[in-house]
């Protein structure tokens, strides 16, 4: 399956850029930390949307939502990107905090 890389590489490039400062429902579109610890496998998106808003940006492939993504602080108090995939069911299966490259 190769949509499944191609659709990682989308993904990244849709979060390095510009658009990825919408959307969000902490401080200025950011989720604070604890509120990325609360992300739970099995959530549903529209779980994910009742209580973070409509993330910055979705990623389809193979006629659904694949994941999506998040502005999100680390443990730090940094901002990242809060990467989130989910299953065909759109249910999380896992999420990833990573730095923002400028």
């Amino acid at each position: 399956m190769r949509s499944i890389p191609i659709a990682t590489l989308l993904l990244v490039a849709a979060c390095g850029s510009d658009s990825f400062v919408r959307g969000g429902r902490g401080g200025e579109g950011v989720l604070s930390f604890a509120q990325v610890q609360s992300i739970e496998r099995g959530m549903s998106l529209a779980e994910l949307e009742k209580r973070f808003g409509p993330p910055v940006s979705k990623l389809e492939g193979e006629g659904r939502v694949a994941a999506v993504a998040y502005r999100a602080e680390n443990a730090q108090g940094g901002v990242e990107e809060l990467r989130i995939a989910v299953d065909a069911d759109g249910l999380v299966e896992r999420w990833t905090l990573a730095e923002r490259k400028s």
